[in-house]
Protein backbone atom coordinates (compact mmCIF):
# COMPACT_ATOMS: atom_id res chain seq x y z
CA UNK A 1 0.00 0.00 0.00
CA UNK A 2 1.25 3.79 -0.66
CA UNK A 3 0.38 6.86 1.06
CA UNK A 4 0.68 9.66 -0.62
CA UNK A 5 0.11 13.39 0.35
CA UNK A 6 1.31 16.53 -1.24
CA UNK A 7 0.90 19.96 0.18
CA UNK A 8 0.97 23.32 -1.28
CA UNK A 9 0.87 26.57 0.99
CA UNK A 10 0.96 29.93 -0.09
CA UNK A 11 2.99 32.00 1.84
CA UNK A 12 4.63 35.67 0.85
CA UNK A 13 7.89 35.66 0.26
CA UNK A 14 8.05 31.76 0.30
CA UNK A 15 5.58 30.03 -1.42
CA UNK A 16 7.22 27.31 0.27
CA UNK A 17 6.36 24.20 -0.21
CA UNK A 18 5.45 20.87 -2.00
CA UNK A 19 5.90 18.49 0.34
CA UNK A 20 5.52 14.56 -0.83
CA UNK A 21 5.58 11.79 1.64
CA UNK A 22 5.68 8.19 0.40
CA UNK A 23 4.94 5.26 2.80
CA UNK A 24 4.83 1.52 2.02
CA UNK A 25 3.85 -1.72 3.78
CA UNK A 26 3.46 -5.53 3.60
CA UNK A 27 1.35 -7.26 5.30
CA UNK A 28 1.58 -7.25 9.34
CA UNK A 29 4.75 -5.54 9.13
CA UNK A 30 5.43 -2.05 10.54
CA UNK A 31 5.59 0.67 7.98
CA UNK A 32 8.43 2.06 6.64
CA UNK A 33 9.27 5.68 7.66
CA UNK A 34 8.40 8.07 4.53
CA UNK A 35 10.59 9.48 2.28
CA UNK A 36 10.15 13.43 2.57
CA UNK A 37 10.82 15.76 -0.73
CA UNK A 38 10.44 19.40 0.21
CA UNK A 39 10.25 21.82 -2.50
CA UNK A 40 10.35 25.31 -2.25
CA UNK A 41 9.77 28.09 -4.66
CA UNK A 42 11.16 31.85 -3.70
CA UNK A 43 9.28 34.62 -3.39
CA UNK A 44 6.07 33.52 -5.39
CA UNK A 45 3.18 35.36 -4.49
CA UNK A 46 0.07 33.22 -3.27
CA UNK A 47 -2.13 34.81 -6.05
CA UNK A 48 0.38 33.11 -9.25
CA UNK A 49 -1.04 29.57 -8.70
CA UNK A 50 -3.83 28.89 -11.94
CA UNK A 51 -5.25 26.39 -9.87
CA UNK A 52 -6.04 28.81 -7.28
CA UNK A 53 -8.19 30.99 -9.47
CA UNK A 54 -5.43 32.65 -10.78
CA UNK A 55 -6.58 32.30 -15.06
CA UNK A 56 -3.65 34.93 -16.38
CA UNK A 57 -0.83 32.59 -15.25
CA UNK A 58 0.57 29.09 -16.51
CA UNK A 59 1.72 26.77 -13.54
CA UNK A 60 1.19 23.07 -14.81
CA UNK A 61 3.56 21.20 -12.38
CA UNK A 62 2.13 23.64 -9.39
CA UNK A 63 -1.70 22.96 -10.12
CA UNK A 64 -1.30 19.16 -10.44
CA UNK A 65 -0.05 19.19 -7.10
CA UNK A 66 -2.94 21.60 -5.70
CA UNK A 67 -5.63 18.83 -7.43
CA UNK A 68 -3.80 15.86 -5.91
CA UNK A 69 -3.18 17.01 -2.69
CA UNK A 70 -3.70 20.01 -0.19
CA UNK A 71 -3.48 23.77 -0.82
CA UNK A 72 -3.38 25.93 2.26
CA UNK A 73 -4.51 29.61 1.23
CA UNK A 74 -4.52 31.30 4.68
CA UNK A 75 -0.64 30.69 5.07
CA UNK A 76 1.70 34.09 5.69
CA UNK A 77 4.61 35.59 6.62
CA UNK A 78 5.01 37.52 9.48
CA UNK A 79 7.67 40.07 7.80
CA UNK A 80 11.29 40.82 8.62
CA UNK A 81 12.60 43.43 10.56
CA UNK A 82 15.34 43.89 7.39
CA UNK A 83 14.87 44.34 3.55
CA UNK A 84 15.60 40.57 2.84
CA UNK A 85 12.41 39.00 4.32
CA UNK A 86 13.68 35.70 2.88
CA UNK A 87 16.45 35.46 5.34
CA UNK A 88 13.85 35.46 8.53
CA UNK A 89 11.37 33.75 6.87
CA UNK A 90 13.48 30.83 6.00
CA UNK A 91 14.72 30.70 9.38
CA UNK A 92 11.08 30.65 10.39
CA UNK A 93 10.19 27.67 8.53
CA UNK A 94 13.47 25.92 9.54
CA UNK A 95 13.12 26.32 13.29
CA UNK A 96 8.96 26.72 13.51
CA UNK A 97 10.03 29.86 15.75
CA UNK A 98 8.14 32.93 15.43
CA UNK A 99 9.62 36.33 13.67
CA UNK A 100 10.76 37.44 17.52
CA UNK A 101 12.15 34.46 18.21
CA UNK A 102 14.21 33.16 15.61
CA UNK A 103 17.92 33.51 14.71
CA UNK A 104 18.40 34.25 10.94
CA UNK A 105 21.62 31.91 10.70
CA UNK A 106 19.95 29.71 13.36
CA UNK A 107 22.50 29.57 15.71
CA UNK A 108 21.95 27.33 19.02
CA UNK A 109 18.50 26.73 17.53
CA UNK A 110 17.24 23.19 16.56
CA UNK A 111 15.52 22.72 13.06
CA UNK A 112 13.50 19.78 11.70
CA UNK A 113 16.07 18.68 8.91
CA UNK A 114 18.48 18.26 12.16
CA UNK A 115 15.74 16.20 13.46
CA UNK A 116 15.58 13.74 10.04
CA UNK A 117 18.62 13.75 10.89
CA UNK A 118 18.64 12.32 14.11
CA UNK A 119 16.42 9.70 13.42
CA UNK A 120 18.32 8.03 11.13
CA UNK A 121 17.65 9.93 7.74
CA UNK A 122 19.88 10.51 4.76
CA UNK A 123 19.58 14.59 4.59
CA UNK A 124 20.28 16.32 1.39
CA UNK A 125 19.91 20.00 0.40
CA UNK A 126 20.66 21.80 -3.17
CA UNK A 127 19.71 25.54 -4.25
CA UNK A 128 19.29 28.76 -2.49
CA UNK A 129 20.07 29.01 1.61
CA UNK A 130 20.31 32.44 2.99
CA UNK A 131 21.22 31.59 6.96
CA UNK A 132 24.52 30.92 6.40
CA UNK A 133 26.89 27.45 5.90
CA UNK A 134 27.31 26.81 9.05
CA UNK A 135 23.77 26.00 9.76
CA UNK A 136 23.15 24.84 6.11
CA UNK A 137 26.31 22.03 6.94
CA UNK A 138 24.53 21.48 10.53
CA UNK A 139 21.16 20.73 9.03
CA UNK A 140 22.01 18.70 6.43
CA UNK A 141 24.87 16.13 5.99
CA UNK A 142 25.20 16.62 1.96
CA UNK A 143 25.00 19.54 -0.13
CA UNK A 144 24.74 20.00 -3.94
CA UNK A 145 25.12 23.30 -5.21
CA UNK A 146 24.45 25.27 -2.65
CA UNK A 147 24.03 29.42 -3.03
CA UNK A 148 24.55 30.98 -0.27
CA UNK A 149 22.95 34.37 -0.93
CA UNK A 150 19.77 36.25 -1.74
CA UNK A 151 19.96 36.77 -5.26
CA UNK A 152 22.02 36.71 -8.93
CA UNK A 153 22.17 36.20 -12.37
CA UNK A 154 20.99 32.29 -12.61
CA UNK A 155 22.75 31.73 -15.33
CA UNK A 156 26.15 32.50 -13.38
CA UNK A 157 25.30 32.18 -10.37
CA UNK A 158 28.48 31.27 -7.64
CA UNK A 159 27.22 27.45 -5.85
CA UNK A 160 29.27 25.41 -3.81
CA UNK A 161 28.52 21.86 -2.37
CA UNK A 162 29.55 20.20 0.77
CA UNK A 163 29.77 17.33 2.93
CA UNK A 164 30.27 16.00 6.38
CA UNK A 165 33.42 17.56 6.68
CA UNK A 166 34.06 20.03 4.12
CA UNK A 167 32.66 23.12 2.24
CA UNK A 168 33.67 23.30 -1.37
CA UNK A 169 34.83 26.12 -2.80
CA UNK A 170 32.18 28.41 -5.27
CA UNK A 171 31.83 27.57 -8.95
CA UNK A 172 29.40 29.30 -11.44
CA UNK A 173 26.16 27.38 -12.10
CA UNK A 174 26.98 27.23 -15.11
CA UNK A 175 22.99 26.50 -16.35
CA UNK A 176 20.37 28.61 -14.97
CA UNK A 177 20.39 27.45 -11.38
CA UNK A 178 16.86 26.34 -11.21
CA UNK A 179 17.76 23.68 -13.86
CA UNK A 180 20.53 22.93 -11.89
CA UNK A 181 18.96 22.48 -8.63
CA UNK A 182 16.41 20.44 -10.12
CA UNK A 183 19.39 18.17 -11.71
CA UNK A 184 20.98 17.71 -8.73
CA UNK A 185 17.63 17.10 -6.61
CA UNK A 186 16.53 14.07 -9.68
CA UNK A 187 20.40 12.60 -9.28
CA UNK A 188 20.36 12.27 -5.52
CA UNK A 189 17.59 10.34 -5.66
CA UNK A 190 18.22 8.23 -8.47
CA UNK A 191 21.39 7.39 -5.60
CA UNK A 192 18.46 6.53 -3.36
CA UNK A 193 18.24 2.75 -3.03
CA UNK A 194 15.69 1.79 -0.61
CA UNK A 195 17.89 1.24 2.13
CA UNK A 196 17.74 4.24 4.58
CA UNK A 197 15.12 6.88 4.30
CA UNK A 198 15.51 10.22 3.02
CA UNK A 199 15.10 13.82 3.37
CA UNK A 200 15.35 16.39 0.16
CA UNK A 201 14.76 19.69 0.70
CA UNK A 202 15.13 21.45 -2.98
CA UNK A 203 15.11 25.60 -2.61
CA UNK A 204 14.68 27.42 -6.01
CA UNK A 205 15.75 30.54 -6.29
CA UNK A 206 12.93 31.59 -8.52
CA UNK A 207 10.71 33.32 -9.12
CA UNK A 208 12.46 35.66 -6.71
CA UNK A 209 14.23 38.35 -9.28
CA UNK A 210 16.62 38.84 -11.03
CA UNK A 211 13.66 37.28 -13.49
CA UNK A 212 15.86 35.72 -15.65
CA UNK A 213 14.31 32.56 -17.80
CA UNK A 214 14.40 30.98 -20.66
CA UNK A 215 12.88 32.79 -23.88
CA UNK A 216 10.47 30.18 -24.15
CA UNK A 217 8.94 30.80 -20.86
CA UNK A 218 9.05 34.91 -21.31
CA UNK A 219 7.38 34.34 -24.93
CA UNK A 220 4.20 33.61 -23.79
CA UNK A 221 3.44 36.29 -21.47
CA UNK A 222 5.07 38.71 -23.60
CA UNK A 223 2.99 37.68 -26.51
CA UNK A 224 -0.31 37.81 -24.03
CA UNK A 225 0.14 40.34 -20.99
CA UNK A 226 -1.41 39.53 -17.63
CA UNK A 227 -3.72 42.94 -16.30
CA UNK A 228 -2.08 44.50 -13.62
CA UNK A 229 -3.92 44.34 -9.46
CA UNK A 230 -6.30 46.61 -9.06
CA UNK A 231 -4.20 48.59 -6.39
CA UNK A 232 -0.94 48.88 -8.76
CA UNK A 233 0.57 52.50 -8.79
CA UNK A 234 3.44 53.20 -10.78
CA UNK A 235 5.11 54.84 -8.09
CA UNK A 236 4.80 55.03 -4.31
CA UNK A 237 2.22 57.58 -3.29
CA UNK A 238 4.32 59.52 -0.79
CA UNK A 239 7.74 59.53 -0.28
CA UNK A 240 8.56 56.73 2.21
CA UNK A 241 12.62 57.59 2.55
CA UNK A 242 13.11 54.85 0.13
CA UNK A 243 11.59 55.60 -3.49
CA UNK A 244 14.87 54.39 -5.52
CA UNK A 245 15.46 50.89 -3.66
CA UNK A 246 16.77 47.64 -4.82
CA UNK A 247 13.26 46.25 -6.30
CA UNK A 248 13.60 49.85 -8.71
CA UNK A 249 16.40 49.18 -10.26
CA UNK A 250 16.42 45.18 -10.05
CA UNK A 251 17.71 43.42 -13.45
CA UNK A 252 14.94 42.79 -16.16
CA UNK A 253 15.31 40.88 -18.92
CA UNK A 254 15.54 42.42 -22.93
CA UNK A 255 13.52 40.80 -25.96
CA UNK A 256 16.46 40.41 -28.02
CA UNK A 257 17.81 36.91 -29.40
CA UNK A 258 20.88 36.94 -26.29
CA UNK A 259 18.14 37.25 -23.66
CA UNK A 260 20.38 38.67 -21.48
CA UNK A 261 19.37 41.25 -18.93
CA UNK A 262 20.05 45.11 -18.61
CA UNK A 263 19.43 47.78 -15.94
CA UNK A 264 15.64 49.30 -15.57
Amino acid sequence: MKQVLRCILPAWPIFAAALLLTTSCRGAESPRRPNVLFLFSDDQRADTVAALGNSHIRTPNLDRLVRQGTACTRTYCMGALQGAVCVPSRAMVMSGRTLFRVHTDLADQETWPEAFGKAGYTTFMTGKWHNGPESARRCFAEGKAVFFGGMGDPYKLPVQDFGPKELGEPHPSGKHSVELFADSAVDFLKRQQGGKPFLCYVAFNAPHDPRLAPKEYHDPYNADKPPLPPNFLPVHPFNNGDLVGRDAEVLVVTDDAADRPRRR
